[in-house]
């Protein structure tokens, strides 16, 4: 994930992630795009349509590794999202 140094520079800077949560930007004031490319690459599911079963087996290595909770924030289209986990994420996760 992020280094120690880069997680002081993320702490600072929580505020930059909320208004930039607000604005609905990928640009968040004050933290260099490597952090940000980081943190998205190992902390955050998004997906194409197309690449969904990819973020199944994410959330399957979280499980294994002890998550048994996650929250979901929904955008752009939150009834097709929905669908979309219930018909595809829950039963492929339903033990």
């Amino acid at each position: 994930m992020v280094s120690p140094e880069e997680a002081k520079v993320v702490l600072s800077r929580s505020g930059s992630f909320v208004k930039a949560f607000h604005r609905k930007t990928p640009e968040i004031e004050g933290v260099p795009d490597s952090i940000i490319e980081k943190i998205v690459a190992e902390g955050v599911s998004a997906s194409p349509l197309a690449e969904i079963e990819r973020e199944i087996e994410r959330f399957r290595e979280f499980e294994r590794a002890g998550l048994n909770e996650i929250a979901l924030c929904l955008y752009d289209d939150p009834e097709a999202s929905i669908r979309v986990i219930g018909e595809r994420v829950v039963p492929a996760l339903h033990n």
